[in-house]
């Protein structure tokens, strides 16, 4: 799959949605592929980079959930989350 991710012409290591789908569907029932886009594109920018991708595999394999918006989350200080608060 990597290759495939190198070969976008989209972005660097970056597959737009329709493609990421397309592709990840030939090794696994398409309903599955929508929850997984949908996990990893958390932000609904319409596709998905390798290294997102690969993070979201290896939280699989550890048995814990990916979100990238946890892990901006974790990445600032909680007194700075109180700052952006309305």
């Amino acid at each position: 799959l990597e290759s495939i991710f190198a070969a976008s012409t989209f972005g660097y290591y970056t597959l737009p949605a329709q493609e990421f789908c397309k592709v990840i569907s030939q090794y696994i029932p398409r309903d599955l592929v929508d929850n997984i886009y949908r996990s990893i594109d958390v932000n609904d920018i319409g596709h998905v980079e390798y290294a997102d991708f690969t993070n979201f595999l290896i939280a699989i394999e550890a048995g814990t959930s990916f979100s990238a918006r946890n892990f901006i989350a974790k990445l600032i200080p909680s007194f700075a989350q109180e700052d952006m608060s309305p």
